[in-house]
């Protein structure tokens, strides 16, 4: 079996921004994931008439990136040597085969993993960590698929002795907020980062000063803009995926690396709280 390469972290950024784009940046975001070899020894205006935009857009698309200009661009291109990515063009489609099929997915849950890794931002999970274990409780806010990563959140942070508000309902969560304090936390998932429930959760704890950690997977969500910490997965969905394992898989990335980190900042503790909670899970065995 071959083995599995991390993507280029600025192509899985690439991936992640690309349905937002503007139509002259999905020019160049195609040809920089179509051909990232050729990239790297072309001159600025020579990537731009390749890709049919000005020298401005090529500029604008860098920094769009977290990048300087296009020269810092080229450099990130050339730093990890993959293949190019099958995340936008290698969807389900109704002429595939089943075996096609069910290949394309499960090469998707994959690349959602190593995408998600590839773009994962350390220091605003270092900053979400230190939120969570400086919080008194911390309240969870998701629905239907995205609903399922928040249940897996609050298992993991439970097993950490973290005090955890999750309730698939939301008039439920809503009523939850009444409890918060200054500084716990509320952790909301939402995949579009557009779920009109929980962008008013979200609205209503930031206006009583309440921080926001987001688990999204659009970096110019709605979502995005009202969080405090960001913390982006990378994932695909077409209309055969809608709500599909690789959405859920990449958001379950973030939350165990969430749960490594809370696990070694205090290994003392947790080891104490995950032993107790797996005597207890135990002791419900025949």
């Amino acid at each position: 079996m071959p083995e599995f390469q991390l993507a280029n972290p600025i192509q899985s950024q690439i991936r992640n921004l690309y349905s937002s784009l503007r139509p002259s940046e999905r020019k160049v975001a195609d040809f920089l994931l179509e051909s990232p070899d050729k990239v790297i020894y072309l001159s600025i205006s020579e990537c731009a008439e390749r890709c049919n935009v000005s020298e401005t857009t090529i500029i604008r698309f860098a920094r769009l990136l977290g990048l300087s200009g296009y020269q810092e661009l080229k450099i990130e291109l050339a730093k990890t040597s993959v293949a190019p990515s099958s995340g936008l063009s290698e969807e389900i489609t109704p002429d595939d085969t089943m075996s096609e099929a069910i290949t394309k997915a499960l090469q998707a849950n994959a690349g959602a993993i190593m995408d998600t890794l590839g773009i994962m931002d350390l220091d605003n999970l270092e900053r979400a960590i230190q939120a969570m274990l400086r919080a008194k409780r911390v309240l969870i806010c998701g629905f239907g698929t995205s609903g399922i990563a928040g249940q897996y959140l609050a298992y993991k942070l439970l097993r950490t002795g973290i005090e955890v508000l999750w309730y698939p309902d939301f008039h439920l969560q809503l009523m939850s907020t009444t409890v918060l304090k200054p500084h716990d936390i509320v952790v909301c998932i939402s995949f579009s980062g557009s779920t009109k429930q929980v962008l008013e959760l979200a609205e209503l704890v930031q206006s009583e000063g309440i921080k926001v950690i987001s688990i999204t997977n659009y970096r110019r969500s709605p979502l995005a803009k009202h969080s405090d910490i960001l913390l982006l997965t990378c994932s695909n969905e077409n209309p055969f995926m809608s709500g599909a394992a690789a959405s859920i898989i990449a958001q379950i990335a973030i939350i165990d690396a969430l749960f490594i980190g809370l696990a070694m900042k205090n290994p003392g503790h947790s080891t104490e709280f995950i032993q107790k909670t797996t005597n207890t899970i135990k002791s419900q065995k025949v």
